[in-house]
């Protein structure tokens, strides 16, 4: 069974928390874990900014949701290279980089309908 995980952006502290419990008063941004672990065991969350390979070149993508596809997708920072895979077995050679919230430059704007 998928372990089911959330996490939170705290605009004011800056800083990321752990949710034990969800009070949706707060102005936090709530992201799921993915089920997946990059290549030092970190748990992969929606809004993480992870580094792959596809052939011969790096690649960057920021994990979001996707409507469309009905589940997580890694979306390349660069538009014009390949998307990477999610699945447990290829997330063991990616690293989680950073995330959007505590490196912005990297975060844009996306309906969720990729």
């Amino acid at each position: 069974m998928r372990e089911i995980k959330f996490r939170a952006w705290d605009p004011v502290g800056k800083q990321m928390c752990h949710v034990i419990a969800a009070d949706f008063q707060d102005n936090a941004d709530l992201m799921q874990y993915t089920g997946a672990k990059d290549k030092n065991g970190v748990e992969i969350y929606e809004g993480d900014i992870i580094r792959g390979h596809t052939g011969w070149y790096q690649v960057d993508c920021v994990v979001r949701w996707s409507k469309g596809n009905c589940g997580f997708i890694a979306e390349p920072i660069i538009t014009e290279r390949t998307y990477l895979c999610l699945n447990p077995g290829s997330t063991k050679s990616y690293e989680v980089i950073g995330n959007i919230y505590e490196n912005p430059e990297f975060a844009r704007e996306n309906d969720g309908a990729a």
